[in-house]
C-alpha cells in the first residue's frame, strides 16, 4: 500500500478502512446469525420431522393392525360365508381381544348389519342397512369397487361419539365356476381419540401442533380428518401414510411459527461451525463405509446373477431374502410370488396350484410337508422334476444365523446318462443270460459226450474193435499197445476237456443266477433239510479234488435240520468250499456246522492265501477279486460270493470273513433255522468258536 501524500487522503483511507471492517463484521456477524438460523430451523425441523415420523409410523401400524383384523375375519366369512352369531364371536374374539381398547367389529351381509362384536353397547347398530345411510354407503362403495380395504372418518358413529372405521370388502368364491360374488362388508371402528391417543398424535411435543388430511388420487388435499387446516398454511413437516384406498398426510408444525431469529447466534456460531465440520467428517466416514458396503453388496450380487445355476437365500423366518434370476427362471410358474418378503411355503404352494411340480399330481398335500420339511431340515439334498422334463438337484445348507442358502443345479444330462447306464446295465444282463443259455447247451452236450470217451468200453464199436485188435495181437504183440496207449491218451486229454468244460459250465452258471438276482427271478424252495448230510456230500464231492492237491479236508457237521432250499444252500457251501481248496496250495481246508439256538453256524476255514483286510468286504461284490496273482491264476467271474451272500441273506442271515495274508481265511455263515420265507434283516455274526470232538461228544 502506498503511503498516503496528505491527511484528507489518510483520513480517507482511515474511514474506508473502517468502514470496510465494519461492513465486514456486520457482514460476517449478518452471515454467522443466518448460518445459526438456518442450522437451528434444520435442527428444529429434524426434530419435527423425526416426531412426525414416530407418530406417522404409529398411526400407520394402528390402521395395520386395524387391516389385519378385517382381513383375517374376511377371509375366514369368505371359506364359511353361513355363520353364526356364535360362530362370529367365536372368530371375532381372538382379532379383537388384545388389541386397542374400545375396538369394535360389525358384519354386514348384503349391506345389512347383522354381526356385532362386542355386543354389548353396540346392538342398535344391528339392523342398519348401509344403503339407506348415505354417511356410510359412501365407503362401503369405494371398497366394494376397489375390493380393497377403505379407511374413513372422523364420523359420528350410531353407537355415540366420533371415531374412524375400515371397511373390507367380502368376496365368496363359487365352488364350481371359481368365480366370486360379492357377500357383504366387514367394518372395524376404533374410537377417535383411541386411535390419535396410541399414535401419540396429541402428544407429538410441547410448542407444536398437529393435523391430519386425506388426500386424493391426483395427490390434492380431499379432507380433513384431524386436526386444523391452518398447519398445513405453515410450512408444516409433512410425512405420508400409504393406504390401499389412497394416502393420508401428516403434518407437523411449530406452534409460534418459524423463528425468525436465531438466539444467542454469535458465539453458537463457532460451536454451530464445529460440529458441522465434525458431523461432515462423520458423514464422510459414513458415506465412505456406506459405499464399500454397497460396492461388496453388489460384488455379491453380480457373482450370484453370473451363476448358472439357481440361488436363493432365506432368512431364519423363511422368507426369502434373496435371488438370482435363474432361480426365477427355474420356477417360472410360481414367479409371481418369487420375490423379497415371500415365505418359502407361499411360493411351494402356489408353485403345486400352478403345476410347477409333477410330482406332486394328486398328492398335493403330502409333496407341500415333504418338500417344507426337507426345506426346513436343510443340509439335504433332494431331486425335483420341473414340468418339462428337467431335473434338478437341490441342495439347501443351514447358516450360522439360521438362514437356508440352496443351490439349484440342472442335473438333467446326468439324470440321463445314469438311466442310460441303467438301461446299458439291463441291456448287459439279458446279454449275459442270453449269452449263457447258449453256451449251457454245447458245454451240457459236450461234457455228455466226454463220458463216452472217459468210458469206451460202453460203445459197441469199441468192443469190435477191441476183440479185433486182441485176435492180432498174437501175431503182432506191439498192436495190443499202442491200442490200449491210445486209449489212455484219449482219457487224459478227454480229462482236461472235462475239467475246462466243468469249470466253464460253472461260471455260466454263475452269470445265469446272478442275471436272476438282478431281475428279481431267482426261485427258492424251502423245505426241511439235514446240514449234516448236506455237508457230507459237498465234501464227498471236493474229496478227490484235494487229494489230487495233496491238502486235507476236515468236515464236521451236527445233525442239525432247518427250513431252507437244499439247491441253493449246497451252491452256497460249493462256492465257499470251492474257493478255499482253489487258494489253497499246502496244509488243509475244514467245513463245520453247528447249531446256536434258533440259528445254524457254518464255517469254511482254510490254510491258503488269505485276503487284504481292505478288500475283506469288496470280495463280496459283483464281478470283484481280490487282484493278486493268486486269483489271476486260478480265474472266476467274481460272482461266486455274491451270489453265496445272497442266497444266505434269504435265509435269514449273512456270511463274514477274517483273514490274515498267508495264513489263510475263514468264512462265517450264519443262517436262520426257520422262517427263511420272511427273513429280511441281517443277522450279526457272533464270536462263538466251532464245537470240537470233545464238545461234541459230551453233548
Amino acid at each position: 500500500m502506498n503511503r498516503p501524500k496528505n491527511a484528507k487522503q489518510s483520513a480517507a483511507i482511515y474511514l474506508t478502512t473502517i468502514a470496510a471492517v465494519s461492513i465486514l463484521g456486520f457482514l460476517t456477524t449478518y452471515y454467522l446469525q443466518r448460518a445459526y438460523l438456518r442450522s437451528y430451523t434444520a435442527s428444529l425441523r429434524a426434530e419435527l420431522s423425526d416426531q412426525s415420523y414416530r407418530v406417522a409410523e404409529a398411526l400407520r401400524q394402528e390402521i395395520f393392525r386395524m387391516e389385519l383384523v378385517t382381513r383375517g375375519l374376511a377371509g375366514t366369512i369368505s371359506v364359511t360365508p353361513d355363520l353364526t352369531q356364535d360362530q362370529f364371536e367365536a372368530f371375532a374374539r381372538p382379532l379383537i381381544n388384545g388389541e386397542a381398547e374400545g375396538m369394535q367389529l360389525a358384519v354386514a351381509p348384503n349391506l345389512e348389519v347383522t354381526y356385532v362384536y362386542p355386543e354389548e353397547g353396540n346392538r342398535n347398530v344391528i339392523g342398519m342397512d348401509y344403503r339407506i345411510v348415505p354417511s356410510q354407503l359412501v365407503s362401503v362403495n369405494e371398497s366394494r369397487r376397489k375390493r380393497t380395504p377403505v379407511l374413513s372418518g372422523p364420523v359420528s358413529l350410531v353407537q355415540g361419539g366420533r371415531g374412524y372405521i375400515l371397511r373390507h370388502p367380502v368376496y365368496v368364491p363359487d365352488p364350481v365356476t371359481g368365480n366370486t360374488t360379492f357377500w357383504g362388508v366387514v367394518s372395524l371402528v376404533l374410537p377417535e381419540k383411541v386411535l390419535l391417543a396410541d399414535a401419540g398424535f396429541r402428544d407429538a411435543g410441547p410448542g407444536y401442533i398437529t393435523a391430519m388430511r386425506r388426500m386424493n388420487a391426483a395427490g390434492q388435499p380431499e379432507r380433513m380428518m384431524a386436526g386444523a387446516p391452518a398447519v398445513f398454511e405453515r410450512d408444516a413437516i409433512l410425512q405420508t401414510i400409504d393406504l390401499p384406498d389412497g394416502d393420508i398426510q401428516l403434518g407437523i408444525a411449530p406452534a409460534g411459527g418459524w423463528p425468525l431469529v436465531a438466539p444467542n447466534a454469535g458465539w453458537i456460531a463457532g460451536i454451530v461451525l464445529t460440529i458441522v465440520l465434525c458431523i461432515v467428517g462423520i458423514v464422510t466416514a459414513i458415506h465412505r463405509l456406506a459405499r464399500g458396503r454397497e460396492e461388496a453388496r453388489q460384488t455379491l450380487l453380480h457373482s450370484i446373477e453370473s451363476l448358472d445355476d439357481g440361488f436363493a437365500i432365506y432368512d431364519e423366518e423363511d422368507r426369502l431374502a434373496m435371488c438370482n434370476r435363474k432361480y426365477i427362471e427355474i420356477y417360472s410358474r410360481a414367479a409371481k410370488v418369487i420375490r423379497p418378503g415371500t415365505t418359502f411355503s407361499e411360493i411351494v404352494r402356489y408353485g403345486v396350484a400352478h403345476g410347477q411340480y409333477p410330482e406332486a399330481e394328486g398328492r398335493e398335500e403330502e409333496f407341500i410337508a415333504e418338500r417344507f420339511a426337507a426345506h426346513r431340515a436343510g443340509n439335504r439334498i433332494v431331486e425335483e422334476r420341473l414340468p418339462d422334463g428337467r431335473w434338478l438337484k437341490i441342495c439347501e445348507k443351514k447358516t450360522r444365523d439360521n438362514y437356508t442358502a440352496g443351490v439349484w443345479v440342472d442335473v438333467t444330462e446326468l439324470k440321463q446318462a445314469r438311466e442310460e447306464a441303467e438301461d446299458a446295465n439291463r441291456a448287459k444282463s439279458e446279454f449275459f443270460a442270453n449269452v449263457s443259455h447258449e453256451l449251457r447247451t454245447p458245454l451240457t452236450i459236450i461234457l455228455g459226450y466226454t463220458s463216452f470217451l472217459s468210458n469206451p468200453e460202453v460203445l459197441p464199436d469199441y468192443a469190435a474193435m477191441r476183440k479185433a485188435v486182441s485176435e492180432r495181437a498174437d501175431a503182432d504183440p506191439e498192436i495190443l499197445r499202442l491200442h490200449d496207449r491210445l486209449v489212455q491218451a484219449t482219457q487224459t486229454y478227454n480229462r482236461k476237456i472235462q475239467s475246462s468244460a466243468r469249470h466253464l459250465l460253472t461260471m455260466v452258471n454263475e452269470i445265469l443266477d446272478w442275471a436272476q438276482i438282478e431281475h428279481g427271478r431267482m426261485s427258492f424252495e424251502y423245505g426241511e433239510l439235514r446240514l449234516d448230510e448236506l455237508v457230507g456230500e459237498v465234501c464227498e464231492e471236493f474229496r478227490t479234488t484235494t487229494d489230487g492237491k495233496g491238502i486235507g479236508l476236515h468236515c464236521n457237521a451236527e445233525e442239525v435240520t432247518l427250513d431252507g432250499d437244499a439247491v441253493r444252500l449246497k451252491q452256497l457251501l460249493y462256492n465257499l468250499v470251492g474257493n478255499a481248496v482253489k487258494f489253497t496250495s499246502e496244509g488243509s481246508v475244514t467245513l463245520s456246522a453247528w447249531a446256536e439256538g434258533d440259528m445254524v453256524r457254518i464255517q469254511v476255514s482254510d490254510t491258503g492265501c488269505g485276503i487284504p483286510e481292505a478288500d475283506a468286504e469288496a470280495i463280496f461284490e459283483r464281478f470283484r477279486q481280490v487282484d493278486g496273482s493268486a486269483t489271476r491264476r486260478h480265474g472266476g467271474t467274481g460272482l461266486g460270493l455274491s451270489i453265496a451272500r445272497f442266497i444266505a441273506e434269504h435265509h435269514g442271515g449273512d456270511i463274514t470273513l477274517s483273514s490274515a495274508v498267508n495264513e489263510g481265511t475263514t468264512f462265517d455263515v450264519i443262517l436262520a433255522r426257520s422262517g427263511s420265507r420272511k427273513a429280511t434283516a441281517r443277522l450279526a455274526a457272533s464270536d462263538t468258536p466251532a464245537p470240537t470232538d470233545e464238545d461234541r461228544k459230551a453233548a
